[in-house]
């Protein structure tokens, strides 16, 4: 045992008892394993961390592509209504432009009946006068 210094029964302040000493030796083990724990674990959590730091630049870029979606719908949305519009304007014109024709034909082929009643009675007043003076000329 080493000389100097003692404790207050004399013992050496540097002598440890055999269970003393294998109670630290299961202490340091312990406390070594729970350092590797630990180590483990920061490790996890810094794997973890990036994992998360992957995760929100998905979510971000994902984001970003669902805007561009979504104003890509609403552009063709605004496209499509515009087209709609045009279409129903262009038909409205077309209909307006039709019935004009039909319209103005209708009053033509009025014109054209009356036209060819007055012919037709001027003939029926011929046909008359064709007859009476064939019956004037046979009396004669």
């Amino acid at each position: 045992m080493p000389r100097g210094e003692t404790d207050v029964r004399g013992n050496s302040k540097y002598y440890i008892r055999k269970s003393d000493r294998e109670q630290l030796e299961q202490q340091r083990l312990q406390w070594d394993s729970m350092t590797k724990q630990l180590r483990d674990l920061q490790s996890d959590v810094e794997d973890g961390s990036k994992v998360i730091e992957q995760y929100k630049t998905e979510v971000v870029e994902r984001d970003r592509k669902l805007e561009d979606m979504v104003r890509q719908v609403a552009e063709f949305k605004k496209e499509y209504n515009n087209r709609i519009t045009s279409l129903q304007k262009s038909h409205e014109e077309t209909i307006t432009d039709l019935n004009r024709r039909l319209e103005e034909e209708s009053q033509q082929n009025a014109t054209l009946k009356r036209k060819c009643d007055e012919f037709e009675s001027e003939c029926q007043t011929i046909k008359k006068r064709v007859l009476a003076v064939g019956l004037a000329a046979k009396t004669w």
